[in-house]
């Protein structure tokens, strides 16, 4: 390119008459383009060098924020004066020099080299870029930009602002991409669904099961119930724009309850039934929560500490009269406010009218012709906003919601059934749950009734849709996105074929009446392929947060005559006119001096064949940044895989009725005793009352629940209004003095030992005793009693005999894996049947110290090939990867969080062809209720589903379908002798992939630059998710472990600090660390901390409460609290002796 005579001319005087070499004002020229193609607001360096000499002059330049082109210009000519010693009349006198441009944070990639040979007469320029960097068309248009740039500085005005350089071809194709304005009916969210009521009052608006038998509500039903509790609402005071919460299970009253909020002319806030008592109160506060919709059964539960009033939606309804109509509110009214997890850690409410949410719901309904003859199952929970959509979009249209329990809002097997049986038309989730909804699809016409699918809310796999089009050819697959800020969806994108060369599922374009910009850290908008920060204009936008200014006016900005919301997501513009998400602006991270987008490595990780889903996480350890990822292999359950035949086992379950009888009653009076009934006041007691009165720890506050509701179903205990007081059999429990047991030398035992340990059951309560000291008794231990229960004696034969047939047929030992094999109890049961030349063990455990245990149990063993190792709970280490040919779970699989984890891990320890023999009880057994359930804290650290149920079993059936999801084949199962214990085989798949670190890495290799490496990639079983069914990264990084070096911070001080760090090196078996390192970081875990504090009495006479070891768990911590707890003592010893 070459800059003619009279051009170059204007250019020249221009910059000397503002005392600037012109040299100064290509190179800016150079720097502005670069920054606005570049990372917004990032430094470049510029190597500069006149052609006649062999010397660099490289340079750092950072161009001038919000400032003028003269600002501009002066400040690289400041740099080159005074990094280069030049004076302004040397800088005037260079006629040639290269340049070579590149980012400051990725020096080894040259992004721009221009040659400038400057004379009298004109400027010749040669512009190069790195086209692995920057691809030709946008060198074009950052060329053309410098050009353009250069011209416009022959006659501009420097004092002014830096003209925008973004090619006019560009900005035309977003503004075509944003007029999206349609006309659009000002009403209420709720204004369509009435309407339908009245002309259509016997057509079925909700759709559930019940007990197995299938329940349904019509538009006329449902709007009665909801101007009745409007009426109620009235009555109580609530007047227009009030804020109503609602707290119920899924359910039909949920409907009711958000449409009679909305006709009382009130606003709707959910607040989910679990969520923690001290965040409800504060949703109430911000929120400022002028009455609660709840039902009976929970409403106590969720009364907050203000005097707000409770309307119950099942009990009060009925002595209500209707309102004739609902109230009369405009649609400029608040509709709902939902609550979001703020940064700060403080719930954000979200405020939307009803124009906003109306605008979405009608594009939608109208863009995919929505009607009466469609069906949405309602998956998402009422506080997500995707539940909106499910409620008001084919209520609008006079289609049919079909409504899902709150046990069965991670159940993908229902799901799938009730797509089949109801014939759904609509899904509407974020992708996670779609994923887990085709995995349990092992029937090909399970989903055909599907016709449109909504995904949104997270990373959409490239495979969803392939693997959606095999499920159910005619659904058309829609990708969404937006934010709760913008009132559910703001764009979409209609997936038709996957492009093989996209990184990721596109974000589209945006919806009716709403527009996009991606914007610069300067407020510009990028040019194409340029990344920058999402903001969301249009009718969708909401008014704030709720109670909160100053988050709302630095979230919501007015620009371009426009009110705009700043999402912090990431995106990029395509040319033409489809934006590509790039994921969080929270989550690009600087790891080793470069920055990084952790979704471009999750977008390349996801492309290599067999790779499912991918996380990229950064992980802190001894104060350094590393990067690593987590991907899950591809493995989805395939049509062949049903359940084959139940006949393994007889079932025959004579006596099983008697001996639950007999366990039942021991533990009946056991927790009768260790919680003191007998002197409960005769009015009865509260929970909280209860929970003061025997001094319960928190975290042990759902025990007592299950306890008491146990003791509710026994009739030991009645409950009315949240009182509990004795029941019809308390004075028969009372009166029980032992001897319960007699014909049952087992649960004898047991009943012996729990009334040695009472007092220490109440010391577990209070927090001051482990529970882990019921691991170490060798009566109470749950693997204990499970070895000594006639099913899984039975399974272990059955096991054993599978084993020796395998071994026998390929003429060596089996290489087995035993999953949760806790102390090794099973194990030596197992062996007993088994010779070495049969098999070669590895027992695996989330604990190292029932790891160590087990290995010191099984070294009596004459099979010589047994080892003991920990597999942490999340994740399978390299060397058990695909390894065994037989993987053996003992009472294990239900202890996992998540029902299917372990079953995934399994697949994972599996090789191809290898088989799973897992032995499971279908029903947790009354002695469970003091062991596995004190252990497991009333199992609330389970999955939802579980965690409502109170038991952590599944049935056969359940399990054989999480095989299924999982990808294994030719499942059996049954019951084994009669007895509760269920035997399950299936067998992993020949075709499975089997992905390795090694091989994820090669490939991410040839895509990535090298900064953007992970130091590590992990095989997961799973990525946990949360609890609106997002990738969970916080828990992922926590399956990484980067080893610090041994010498990190500060050693141990002499005395109480090296006495304790000797003590942990022995029991952790680990060598040398700072006295800032914990307990559990270093690898402890409770059952190693109980033999602490059992040591630290032992040895230095004091008491340390296990609570403390939580709360202070770092070494100089814990010695400073002996030291303390030594002196107490001492001073107690003094006033004794006087």
């Amino acid at each position: 390119m070459v800059i003619g005579r009279t051009t170059w001319e204007r250019i020249r005087g221009a910059s000397l008459s503002h005392g600037v070499a012109p040299i100064s004002a290509i190179v800016s020229a150079c720097a502005e383009v670069l920054e606005r193609w570049g990372k917004g607001g990032g430094k470049f360096v510029v190597e500069l060098r006149e052609l006649a000499d062999e010397s660099t002059l490289p340079l750092e330049i950072k161009p001038t924020q919000n400032g003028t082109w003269l600002e501009a210009c002066l400040g690289i000519q400041r740099q080159l004066e005074t990094r280069a010693g030049w004076s302004s009349g040397e800088l005037e006198s260079i006629r040639q020099f290269n340049v070579q441009a590149f980012d400051s944070e990725a020096r080894d990639s040259i992004v721009v080299s221009f040659q400038a040979n400057v004379c009298d007469e004109s400027v010749q320029i040669d512009w190069q870029a790195d086209e692995r960097l920057l691809p030709p068309s946008k060198t074009d248009a950052m060329f053309q930009a410098y050009i353009d740039l250069l011209i416009w500085a022959a006659d501009g005005a420097w004092e002014g602002e830096i003209p925008d350089v973004m090619p006019i071809s560009q900005r035309a194709v977003r503004e075509q991409a944003n007029r999206s304005a349609v006309a659009v009916k000002e009403q209420c969210l709720h204004h369509d669904f009435f309407a339908n009521a009245r002309q259509n009052p016997d057509r079925q608006a909700l759709l559930w099961n019940e007990d197995g038998i299938r329940r349904s509500m019509t538009y006329g039903m449902l709007s009665d119930r909801a101007l009745r509790l409007a009426s109620l609402l009235v009555g109580k005071g609530v007047r227009q724009g009030d804020a109503v919460a609602v707290t119920l299970p899924r359910g039909p009253l949920q409907a009711i309850a958000v449409l009679g909020i909305l006709a009382a002319g009130a606003a709707y806030v959910p607040v989910g039934v679990n969520q923690p008592a001290a965040r409800r109160d504060k949703i109430y506060r911000t929120g400022d929560v002028r009455c609660l919709v709840s039902a009976g059964s929970i409403a106590a539960g969720q009364a907050c500490s203000a005097d707000i009033p409770v309307i119950s939606v099942d009990d009060d309804l009925d002595l209500a009269s209707p309102l004739s109509h609902p109230q009369s509110v405009l649609a400029d009214s608040l509709a709902y406010i939902i609550f979001t997890s703020g940064s700060t850690g403080e719930p954000k409410g979200v405020e939307i009218t009803h124009k906003s949410a109306y605008n979405t719901i009608r594009d939608i309904n109208t863009r995919f012709s929505l009607n009466e003859a469609d069906k949405v199952l309602a998956v998402s929970a009422l506080d997500f906003d995707l539940s909106v959509y499910d409620l008001f979009g084919l209520l609008s249209v006079g289609g049919g919601v079909v409504l899902i329990d709150e046990r069965e809002s991670r159940e993908a097997p229902v799901w799938r059934e009730l797509v089949r049986s109801m014939q759904i038309t609509v899904w509407n989730s974020v992708p996670a749950l779609l994923d887990m909804l085709l995995a349990s699809a092992d029937v090909d016409e399970a989903l055909t009734s599907l016709r449109l699918a909504l995904v949104s809310g997270d990373w959409i796999g490239l495979d969803l849709p392939v693997r959606l089009r095999g499920k159910t050819k005619e659904c058309r697959f829609i990708a969404l996105g937006g934010a709760t800020e913008a009132s559910i969806w703001s764009n979409f994108f209609e997936v038709r074929e996957v492009d093989p060369s996209w990184r990721s599922i596109p974000y589209g374009k945006p919806l009716g009446n709403q527009s996009f910009r991606i914007v610069d850290g300067r407020g510009r908008d990028c040019p194409d392929g340029v990344t920058g920060e999402l903001w969301i204009g249009g009718m969708g936008v909401a008014r704030g947060y709720r109670g909160n200014d100053k988050l709302t006016s630095s979230s919501f900005v007015d620009a371009a005559g426009c009110r705009w919301y700043r999402t912090g997501d990431l995106g990029r513009y395509w040319p033409d006119g489809n934006i590509e998400f790039l994921g969080r602006a929270d989550r690009q991270v600087k790891v080793n001096g470069y920055r990084i987008e952790l979704g471009e490595i999750e977008a390349v990780l996801r492309q290599c064949e067999g790779v499912r889903q991918a996380a990229a996480v950064v992980c802190e350890a001894g104060g350094t940044a590393h990067l690593a990822a987590a991907v899950v292999v591809g493995s989805e359950g395939v049509s062949d895989c049903a359940v084959l035949d139940e006949s393994i086992g007889i079932e025959d379950r004579a006596g099983e009725k008697e001996a639950y009888e007999a366990q039942a009653r021991i533990v009946e009076a056991a927790i009768v005793r260790i919680m003191n009934i007998a002197i409960w006041p005769d009015a009865g007691a509260t929970i909280t009352g209860l929970a003061g009165f025997l001094q319960i720890a928190e975290e042990y506050r759902p025990l007592l629940e299950l306890w008491l509701e146990w003791l509710i179903r026994r009739d030991v205990l009645t409950e009315k209004g949240g009182v509990w007081r004795a029941g019809r059999r308390m004075g028969q429990v009372l009166n029980d003095s032992g001897g319960l047991a007699d014909n049952d030398a087992v649960v004898k035992s047991v009943e012996r030992r729990l009334s040695e340990r009472e007092e220490e059951y109440r010391s577990i309560l209070r927090g001051e005793l482990s529970a882990a000291v019921l691991l170490e008794d060798a009566i109470l231990s749950p693997e204990s009693l499970s070895v000594r229960d006639t099913g899984t004696i039975g399974g272990l034969e059955r096991i054993a005999d599978a084993v020796k047939k395998r071994a026998s047929s390929a003429g060596k030992p089996v290489e087995a894996a035993l999953v949760g094999g806790r102390s090794g109890v099973a194990a030596v049961k197992l062996l007993a049947h088994l010779e070495p030349q049969h098999i070669r063990l590895t027992l695996l455990d989330a604990s190292s110290s029932m790891a160590e245990a087990a290995r010191v149990r099984l070294a009596s063993t004459s099979h010589h090939t047994v080892r003991c190792e920990r597999l942490p709970d999340g994740r399978v280490p390299e060397p058990h990867l695909y390894r065994y040919d037989a993987v053996i779970a003992v009472h294990s699989l239900h202890r996992y969080r998540e029902p299917g984890a372990g079953v995934s891990a399994a697949e994972l320890l599996a090789r191809r062809g290898g088989t799973l023999f897992a032995l499971e009880h279908d029903a947790l057994s009354p002695i469970a209720l003091l062991t596995a359930a004190v252990l497991d804290r009333g199992f609330a650290d389970l999955d939802q589903t579980r965690r409502e149920a109170r038991s952590p079993m599944l049935p056969a059936r359940r399990w054989a379908e999480l095989c299924a999801g999982a990808g294994f084949e030719k499942i059996r199962f049954g019951r084994v002798d009669g007895s509760n214990s269920f035997l399950i085989e299936a067998l992993c798949s020949e075709s499975r992939p089997e992905l390795r670190a090694d091989n994820l890495l090669g490939y991410a290799a040839g895509q990535l630059p090298s900064h953007m490496l992970p130091e590590k990639i992990e095989i997961l079983p799973w990525l946990p998710l949360s609890a609106n069914g997002k990738v969970d990264r916080n828990a992922i990084a926590e399956a990484f472990e980067f080893r610090v070096a041994s010498t990190d911070g500060e050693r141990p001080r002499a005395g109480m600090e090296r006495e304790i760090a000797a003590i942990w090196e022995r029991l952790l078996s680990v060598e040398s660390f700072g006295r800032d390192r914990g307990f559990f970081e270093l690898g402890g875990d409770s059952l190693l901390a109980t033999r602490f504090l059992a040591e630290t009495k032992s040895r230095f006479g004091v008491v340390l409460p296990l609570r403390q070891m939580f709360e202070s768990p770092s070494l100089y911590q814990v010695a400073s609290l002996v030291e303390e707890l030594q002196t107490e003592v001492e001073a107690d010893m003094e006033e004794g002796e006087l």
